[in-house]
């Protein structure tokens, strides 16, 4: 990728050399990238995806997350869960690295693709730890993304439950 600054006569290129495909290389269809090339070696925060415990709340969908920082500028962009089982009562952990600072978050989008055998799905809740910050907060849902079930939506916007904001030692 090559940027031309007209203004300022600047030419920034960001060589990549990574694919951006779900079924290349790593997997990743979003990347932060420096000037020069180097791939960011960012902000990692600890993810935890907590899935309801009632029939049928698990998925085969490709679940994705957006984290919006507390300034409501910047968000992480959509960056999709790899790994992840998203099984009836279970906790899904993550590590997610992206370039920016965005702890503490205003809230967190979560959602999925809509595919698959099982693609309905019940969120409990999103669980989201900066290890730099030492803030965990906790962004209860509840409630199906599912087209066939409730309101038929298959991402909804979390907000903090902020009684629940902790504090850890880093």
């Amino acid at each position: 990728v090559i940027i031309e600054d007209i203004g300022n006569k600047c030419v920034y290129q960001f060589p990549v050399g990574r694919w951006f495909a779900l079924d290349e290389d790593d997997g990743k269809i979003q990347r932060d990238i420096l000037v020069g090339g180097t791939e960011a070696t960012g902000i990692v925060y600890n993810v935890a995806v907590v899935t309801g415990d009632i029939r049928g709340a698990g998925t085969n969908s490709k679940i994705h997350v957006i984290l919006h920082g507390s300034k409501g500028l910047k968000n992480s962009g959509k960056i999709f869960l790899e790994g992840g089982e998203f099984e009836r009562a279970r906790t899904d952990l993550f590590n997610v690295e992206i370039a920016a600072l965005l702890s503490p978050l205003s809230r967190v989008t979560i959602g999925h693709d809509n595919c698959g055998v099982s693609s309905g799905w019940f969120c409990e809740k999103v669980v989201v730890y900066c290890p730099f910050t030492g803030i965990e907060q906790t962004f209860p849902c509840g409630k199906w993304l599912d087209e066939d079930e409730g309101d038929g939506l298959i991402e909804r916007e979390l907000y903090e439950m902020v009684s629940l904001r902790q504090k850890r030692l880093k």
